[in-house]
């Protein structure tokens, strides 16, 4: 009876052991989220971030501070306080922080909506499907986790964004830049021989020889700075206070301090790119009207047509 007892208990502890094994294999990692807010147990108070414990916006900072790397309180960036969930996106827009309705890794998704509002953090983006987790959704002071419609927020606040390397989707190096609705046309700086503060950018034909249309990539963190050979001389959105749509793309002294001067690379499969402005990532550099010679160059919002997307070709 004995040995009989045992190995029943042993067998059981095997086929235990096994489905727990399944699960790991069979769960993706995603699915697998982890309440690591440290403030969980607290009652009425304040957190280091002075936001109230186990509120949605106490969560957010956590996050911020502890995934994204960035020292984010109630006075992130010298405001008197970023107050409410629902004061967030206007805040952030204030400070010169992107806000649209394009979803990234580390970005804060937020509504203005209801008395407060909302705020959660983008852990993943799948196409349309949006990962977040948050605090306090049910008024519970809880966690919890979901994927929703990308769409769906008020806004995505880019405050730090945790973003795949740049290099990882496109190698630092000197390219030309083809539309991909027409190839024989690229990118030039409208200038002769080299290029100055001011120029303007359009579409030209393709011309392996002309230095006009050689620009140099740069990964500067999580954007590209595109430069001309003039290596001081860089594509830059031209509206210092916004990205747009509509808005110029001209070429100008670099300076590091100007968002108007940071772009992202994203590719789009078939060795095609969109180049989104950092400021705002619902916008992307396209010809203006038609992809023919000397179309200008400015932001369009972003649609998915072929005259929006780019072929880098490295020299």
């Amino acid at each position: 009876m004995f040995k009989q007892a045992n190995a029943k208990i042993f067998t059981r502890t095997i086929a235990i052991l096994l489905s727990m094994v399944l699960v790991l294999i069979l769960v993706p990692l995603t699915a697998i989220a982890a309440d690591d807010y440290p403030y969980a147990g607290y009652g009425d108070g304040v957190d280091p971030y002075n936001f109230y414990y186990r509120q949605c916006t106490s969560f957010v900072a956590f996050r911020l501070n502890n995934n994204n790397g960035v020292h984010f309180t109630n006075q992130y960036m010298g405001v008197s306080r970023w107050g409410n969930a629902n004061n967030w996106g206007s805040v952030a827009k204030n400070l010169g922080i992107a806000v649209d309705k394009t979803p990234a890794v580390g970005a804060v998704a937020w509504w203005d909506t209801g008395t407060y509002g909302h705020v959660a953090w983008v852990s993943s983006v799948n196409g349309d499907n949006v990962t977040i987790e948050e605090y306090n959704r049910n008024w519970d002071g809880k966690y919890s986790t979901r994927t929703i419609s990308k769409s769906s927020v008020s806004g995505y606040i880019h405050i730090k964004d945790i973003f795949i390397d740049s290099n990882s989707v496109i190698d630092n190096g000197t390219y030309f830049v083809k539309n991909a609705a027409n190839p024989n046309q690229a990118l030039n700086v409208y200038t002769a021989y080299t290029p100055k503060n001011k120029d303007e950018v359009t579409l030209y034909p393709f011309n392996r020889n002309d230095s006009a249309q050689k620009w140099i990539f740069e990964n500067v963190g999580d954007a590209i700075v595109i430069r001309t050979v003039n290596s001081n001389i860089v594509l830059n959105v031209y509206n210092i206070n916004a990205a747009r749509n509509n808005d110029n793309v001209n070429v100008l002294t670099y300076d590091s301090s100007d968002n108007c001067q940071l772009w992202i690379i994203e590719s789009v499969g078939n060795n095609q790119y969109i180049i989104r402005s950092k400021m705002n990532r619902d916008v992307v550099l396209a010809p203006s009207g038609t992809y023919k010679n000397q179309a200008d160059v400015r932001l369009q919002t972003y649609t998915g047509t072929d005259s929006q997307k780019w072929l880098l070709e490295k020299e």
